[in-house]
C-alpha cells in the first residue's frame, strides 16, 4: 500500500485510482504509519500543474486526501510552510479563485525557504 500512496503523492496516480486500488472512502482506510509528505512533494506536484501535467482539480483532490485523511502527514521540519500553501490551494475550488504561474512561484517560493505565507 506504501508504493500507491507514494505514487498519489507524487501525482503519478489520480484520486480516482487510489480509490479504486485501496477503497473508495479514504478517511476509513487505515495504515500503520502515515506516508510522509516534505516540502518537495509539495513542490513537484505543484510543478506537475503549472506543466499541465495534471489539472487543477486533480491538484484540489490531492490536497484533500493529503490534508483530510490519515493516510498522509506533513513532515515535522516543513509542516508550517507545507500547512500555509495548502490552505491556499484547499481554496482553489471556489468560486473565483484561480491558480496562476505568479501564484504558483509564491508557493514554491515560501516552500522552499520554509517560511509561511
Amino acid at each position: 500500500m506504501i508504493e500507491i500512496l507514494n505514487d498519489f503523492k507524487s501525482l503519478k496516480i489520480t484520486k480516482a485510482q487510489l480509490q479504486s486500488k485501496i477503497g473508495e472512502n479514504l478517511h476509513q482506510v487505515k495504515i500503520e504509519k502515515p506516508v510522509i509528505v516534505n516540502d518537495k512533494d509539495v513542490i513537484l506536484v505543484l510543478e506537475k500543474c503549472k506543466k499541465n501535467e495534471v489539472t487543477v482539480n486533480d491538484l484540489v483532490d490531492w490536497v484533500n486526501v493529503v490534508w483530510f485523511t490519515e493516510l498522509f502527514e506533513y513532515a515535522e521540519k516543513y509542516q508550517d510552510s507545507i500547512a500555509s500553501v495548502m490552505s491556499e490551494l484547499e481554496e482553489l475550488d471556489e468560486e473565483g479563485n484561480e491558480l496562476t504561474d505568479e501564484k504558483i512561484g509564491v508557493y514554491i517560493d515560501a516552500l522552499n525557504s520554509n517560511r509561511e505565507l
